[in-house]
């Protein structure tokens, strides 16, 4: 196995990640990624790490804060593959360079249904700190709301784009405000509200 160690992927990785991304969702497991991160290049420490058996991707780990004390990221195993060593290989990186900037502990958000990978963490020392829960809608139209000057409707692609903006700032304005933020723009997804 060979770790490539990257600040922002360029484009055929990206793909590569893609193509991984989905046969795990082939598989059932979806893949908590943040697309538009992953080519950021705006800053310089190495949070991508890509796991690469003759050539082919078989892993990959993102983690965002790998520079300071609350590193959070994901991990994405082959499904036809051993997870065990690619974990390990993953995560020793990772670790290197986390401790190379005095960072702390890094948690990951995995999808529970990949099992083989969840095992592999635990057997690598991560323990089950949280759960998030996903809820998912075939069709989302806009909710019947109670008398209130509130209006929800479909947003458009201008609003989509101010969306970004807001999440953006969320990272300037702090954690609560951004965990705020960004549970709204979960529950929310396709919609925004406006008073």
């Amino acid at each position: 196995l060979q770790i490539h160690e990257r600040a922002a992927l360029d484009p055929a990785e990206l793909a590569d990640v893609r193509q991984l991304a989905e046969r795990g969702q082939a598989s059932g497991v979806e893949p908590r990624l943040v697309w538009r991160a992953l080519t950021d290049a705006s800053r310089p420490t190495i949070s991508h790490f890509l796991c690469r058996r003759a050539g082919a991707l078989v892993g990959f780990l993102t983690v965002e804060g790998l520079d300071g004390d609350d590193a959070e990221g994901t991990v994405l195993a082959d499904p036809a593959e051993a997870p065990g060593p690619i974990v390990a290989a993953l995560l020793a990186a990772a670790q290197q360079v986390s401790d190379q900037h005095g960072g702390g502990p890094i948690m990951l958000a995995v999808d529970r249904r990949a099992e083989p990978l969840t095992a592999a963490l635990r057997e690598h020392g991560l323990a089950l700190h949280m759960t998030e829960c996903l809820m998912l809608r075939a069709h989302m139209p806009a909710p019947a709301l109670p008398a209130s000057d509130l209006q929800v409707a479909p947003a458009t692609q201008a609003e989509h784009k101010a969306c970004g903006h807001i999440a953006q700032f969320t990272q300037v304005a702090g954690p609560v405000v951004g965990q705020q933020l960004g549970l709204l723009a979960r529950v929310q997804r396709g919609h925004l509200a406006a008073v």
